[in-house]
């Protein structure tokens, strides 16, 4: 069955999911301050800008530093990552970790996102040395309008990002994934327009949900949901006007997505649909029951008045 979905407007009809993906940049807390832990090292800010990662299991400390006339960057336990203002990255990847360049008001430049080596300090990957993707708009110097940025994830020798398709744009994103390699991006790019309701594990600024194995993300754009491959940025289903527009929550292992929509004056609804081809699965799901996911063994849970109840995702 598909659901008929239709963004803004109360309807009875059934929820209609076709296309999922998409978020955008909201006021968040300030990141604490205080020292954490991620990967293996105790993250302290020193300074402005720079964060000091020191091994937990001994060794010496390194630092990150984000660069820029008065530049400021800190570290987010919530997400895991560096925030330089307008650019943001997981801190650290496997034996790499990101800074922001120009991160600073006081810079005329757009804010870039390098990757370096954690051991050497030698760069690895950066979004300066990559053409941004089509649909993200340049000026006359050819320099992007907007500084918003983001890596999304890094995995299989390829780089996911988000970049911000313009300066009177705030609210629309353009996706794409790059080889570490070669520089080049893999495949097209992908624009979305994100709505402003953060909820659950959506990630606000551009970032969206996963499956454990990244195989696919949803975000929550002004249509709905759209849903693409992170591997090559291909977009696998998105929601379309007309349709009820359904938010991403979180998927299971095995690429059930779970969300739910609302009209003006009505409860939410929550559902689950198939990730792959947006076959709504179930509906009217009480909320207690949207199963949460253990990353380390698959397995759902879900706590409800009648106890406590364990299941494999593929049962």
């Amino acid at each position: 069955m598909t659901p008929s979905c239709s963004p803004r407007t109360p309807r009875a009809s059934t929820p209609s999911v076709t296309d999922t993906r998409g978020s955008r940049p909201t006021a968040r807390s300030a990141p604490s301050t205080s020292p954490t832990t991620h990967e293996g090292y105790i993250i302290e800010q020193d300074g402005d800008e720079s964060l000091k990662l020191t091994p937990i299991d001994g060794g010496a400390a390194r630092k990150v530093t984000c660069t820029g006339q008065l530049a400021h960057c800190s570290f987010d336990a919530r997400t895991n990552e560096i925030d330089g203002g307008q650019a943001h990255a997981p801190l650290i990847t496997g034996k790499y970790a990101f800074h922001v360049e120009n991160a600073s008001t006081y810079e005329n430049d757009p804010e870039q996102l390098v990757r370096t080596d954690l051991t050497t300090g030698k760069k690895a990957w950066s979004t300066a040395d990559v053409t941004p993707p089509a649909g993200v708009e340049l000026d006359e110097d050819g320099k992007r309008t907007s500084g918003a940025l983001r890596v999304l994830d890094v995995r299989d020798g390829r780089v996911l990002t988000a970049w911000g398709a313009g300066a009177f744009s705030p609210d629309t994103w353009v996706t794409a994934t790059y080889d570490i390699a070669s520089g080049k991006q893999v495949d097209g790019s992908s624009k979305y327009s994100y709505e402003d309701s953060p909820a659950d594990t959506v990630n606000t600024e551009g970032s969206s949900v996963f499956t454990p194995d990244h195989s696919l993300a949803a975000a929550h754009t002004e249509q709905g949901t759209a849903v693409w491959q992170p591997a090559d940025g291909k977009e696998v289903w998105a929601q379309k006007e007309g349709e009820k527009a359904m938010q991403p929550l979180r998927f299971s292992p095995n690429g059930i997505l779970y969300g739910n929509t609302k009209d003006d004056f009505s409860p939410s609804v929550f559902l689950a649909v198939d990730g792959r081809t947006k076959k709504v699965l179930a509906k009217s799901l009480p909320e207690e029951n949207i199963p949460l996911f253990s990353q380390p063994s698959g397995y759902g849970y879900i706590s409800t008045q009648k106890g406590f109840f364990v299941f494999p995702a593929q049962g």
